[in-house]
């Protein structure tokens, strides 16, 4: 298969895979990973990453997912307030 065809194929079944029920996506997914040779986890990231767009955001990086600001006291004495240590 073709990389052109392959990717008319993904969006065809990714619109149906968005409108699926639970149950019609199991469906859809044995007939992509038998059509495309893929494994059903990587079949559901392709699936789901064609639904958000090419251009859709990157994950957040390391210094983006921190959980608690800079600032949160940490139980020690800060020697300078404000300076995260």
């Amino acid at each position: 298969m073709s990389p052109m065809s392959k990717r008319e194929y993904i969006q065809a079944v990714s619109k149906r895979y968005a409108q699926a029920s639970k149950q019609a996506k199991g469906q859809i997914l044995d007939e992509f990973c038998a059509t495309l040779g893929y494994h059903r986890k990587a079949a559901i990231r392709v699936l789901a990453a064609s639904r958000q767009g090419a251009h859709a955001d990157p994950p957040p990086g390391p210094m983006e997912t921190r959980r608690w600001p800079c600032s949160r006291p940490s139980g020690k004495p800060q020697t300078f307030p404000g300076r995260c240590v």
